[in-house]
């Protein structure tokens, strides 16, 4: 559990040092291309890459620690507190599966253009492989959050009041 909890917090810190990287690379590009004549060719395949990393980085700590999923909570109004629980962990349970379904799917597609040298396309070509495999990561990590999460709300058992009161991390 430390190594993922490293692994999540890591992730999301990468993920959140690229946005501002992102924003100080077009400044910069912006400033040469339109004050000097000459602007940094590699900034837009950059921010290409790093716009597909930063979700894929940071979505199982979203998952883990901010409960960061958009929910429509209108059904659970009208629900009691053991069956808002059965539907919490069948919800948790079922973006796990498709989670890691995503995962095999990524990861077979990132042994796929490892073996086959594939490069992105663009000025400086990039191992696509690399890219896939953070997808297969990201969707990894953030299935087996969804995973904890449904176990820790089974394990909560049932209460006499709104379940989402006694989930760990809730932002209320």
């Amino acid at each position: 559990m430390k190594l993922y909890l490293l692994l999540t917090n890591t992730s999301a810190a990468i993920a959140g040092l690229m946005i501002p990287l992102i924003m100080i690379g077009i400044s910069a590009d912006v400033f040469f291309r339109y004050a000097l004549g000459s602007p940094i060719g590699w900034i837009f395949e950059f921010t290409e890459h790093a716009l597909l990393c930063i979700p894929f980085l940071g979505m199982a700590w979203l998952v883990r620690e901010r409960s960061g999923h958009v929910a429509v909570e209108i059904l659970f109004e009208f629900l009691g507190p053991v069956k808002q629980r059965i539907f919490r962990v069948i919800a948790a349970v079922l973006a796990a599966a498709v989670c890691l379904f995503i995962t095999y799917y990524a990861f077979r597609t990132s042994l796929d253009h490892y073996a086959r040298n594939i490069l992105t396309i663009g000025v400086y070509p990039q191992p696509k492989f690399v890219f896939t495999l953070i997808v297969a990561y990201g969707m990894a990590t953030t299935g087996l959050a969804f995973l904890i999460k449904a176990y820790e709300v089974w394990k909560a058992g049932p209460i006499d009041r709104d379940i989402s009161a006694h989930l760990p991390d809730q932002v209320g």
